[in-house]
């Protein structure tokens, strides 16, 4: 066991913990890029609610987008692309978009619809088995 390893405490990989130091350096990089491209119209609503103003060409609804907690994410993204017909994925992030906004949502459900196995095959379907004709 090494020194400072609890005993039942399994060990990190030099390896992983670059990983992971890797992935967090990459999320710090585009919540920064969010705040800062966003800084000018994020404010926090009457209900202690992060909200972005919209443009006023992008206002599609009556009210500004709600800047999602990361808990919610993996919902709204099933929601709005598994629940609504496999749309692709600009429709999918204009649906996302009409509601709420968060660090990160373009890349989220690019990796999504890229990952969906039925919206794959439907793009390019897998090549039919073709058997050698022969003569009857």
């Amino acid at each position: 066991m090494q020194e400072g390893q609890l005993k039942g405490t399994p060990h990190k990989s030099k390896s992983t913990e670059d990983e992971q130091s890797q992935l967090d350096a990459d999320v710090r990089k585009i919540v920064k890029d969010f705040y800062n491209h966003w800084k000018a119209e994020l404010y926090v609503n009457p209900q202690d609610i992060l909200c972005c103003r919209r443009k006023p060409d992008e206002k599609v609804l009556d009210h500004d987008a709600i800047v999602l907690p990361q808990f919610y994410h993996a919902e709204v993204l099933f929601r709005a692309h598994y629940e609504q017909g496999h749309q692709g994925m600009d429709k999918v992030i204009a649906r996302i978009k009409q509601r709420s906004i968060w660090p990160g949502l373009n890349r989220a459900v690019k990796k999504l619809v890229a990952s969906c196995r039925l919206c794959q095959n439907t793009k390019s379907p897998p090549a039919a088995n073709r058997f050698p004709l022969k003569n009857m």
